[in-house]
């Protein structure tokens, strides 16, 4: 069941979705503080643009006419809140004066941004019009050079909750397709969880 046991925890060390994993050292950090430059961090989902900056959000798009189907890939700044309650090391993003979200814990605890400065960023913003309302999600890129985008205006992420389990269990499937492949003894572990051709980790959290 060690097999197993990994998957699961692979598909459990990323809750959110669509947002894009940091790339580089960070990635191992061991929640010690600024040990990672900027620029070696890449593309980041942002969090909190459903839930605490949801109003700033709305806002933002109305200004840009941002509905259904939106998209808008704009300059913004990442500051730190040391004065925060919750967490003095968070680090929020702003596009435009509007808070839009924030950088993962992880990735804000590892950051080199020293408290109360702040530095540029680029900003990816798509936005959909479901039945509960505007609903937004966006992605930050901070390394060096050029953003390097896992979804575009054309190749747009999943947006509704149905969008989102449908896409968790065809990257389930996938991988356990790419496992089964690896050895008789990993396809044999695979089986074992499998009832009806429906492996169980295809049904978490779908």
């Amino acid at each position: 069941m060690g097999f197993l046991k990994s998957l699961i925890g692979h598909l459990h060390a990323d809750p959110n979705r669509d947002n894009a994993p940091m790339q580089g050292p960070a990635g191992s950090s061991n929640g010690s503080a600024s040990n990672v430059s900027p620029s070696q961090v890449g593309l980041v989902g942002l969090s909190g643009t459903t839930t605490i900056c949801k109003e700033e959000i709305a806002r933002f798009a109305g200004q840009h006419q941002l509905a259904e189907n939106g998209y808008l890939e704009i300059e913004g700044k990442m500051q730190r809140e040391p004065a925060n309650t919750y967490d003095p090391s968070a680090i929020a993003v702003f596009a435009e004066g509007y808070k839009i979200g924030y950088l993962p814990g992880y990735i804000a605890r590892a950051l080199q941004l020293p408290p109360e400065s702040s530095r540029t960023l680029r900003i990816q913003f798509f936005t959909v019009v479901l039945q509960q309302g505007l609903r937004c999600e966006a992605w930050a890129w901070i390394g060096s050079g050029g953003p390097q985008w896992a979804w575009s205006k054309e190749h747009r992420p999943p947006m509704s909750s149905k969008e989102k389990r449908h896409a968790r269990f065809e990257a389930t499937e996938s991988m356990l397709r790419s496992q089964t492949q690896e050895s008789p003894e990993r396809a044999a572990e695979i089986r074992q969880g499998t009832a009806n051709g429906i492996h169980c980790l295809c049904s978490i959290g779908c």
